[in-house]
């Protein structure tokens, strides 16, 4: 087994070629391209948060509000950030988002779901 942030980078290029969220298929090179769809509707047991970007073109704020609609309740923050693009998560170097990001961690989640822009 390849170490995860390996396996992960092929997950996400097996499921941007295929252009849908499938499970990984360790075999895909030897032409299992297609794989069970990851079922987003059952996520059910974990809260989530989400952050947008509103320059991000590898998830824009069309497919994000779908992902976070398909998921439905278990979202319960979802925030969109100007300026910030795919890799502005990876880097982490605004002190804003890092900030809201401790605080949802932080958070219980007892509370109603949020929705900032």
């Amino acid at each position: 087994m390849q170490p995860s942030s390996v396996q992960s980078s092929l997950h996400y290029a097996q499921s941007s070629i295929e252009k849908r969220f499938q499970e990984y298929s360790p075999t895909y090179e030897q032409g299992d391209t297609i794989t069970p769809l990851i079922p987003l509707d059952s996520i059910n047991k974990v809260p989530i948060a989400m952050w947008v970007g509103s320059d991000d073109t590898l998830c824009d704020k069309t497919q994000a509000e779908d992902i976070r609609d398909t998921i439905g309740d278990a979202v319960k923050y979802y925030r969109e950030i100007p300026g910030f693009n795919h890799m502005s998560f990876a880097s982490a170097n605004d002190e804003d988002f890092v900030n809201d990001v401790i605080n949802q961690l932080k958070t219980g989640y007892d509370r109603p779901a949020q929705f900032l822009q």
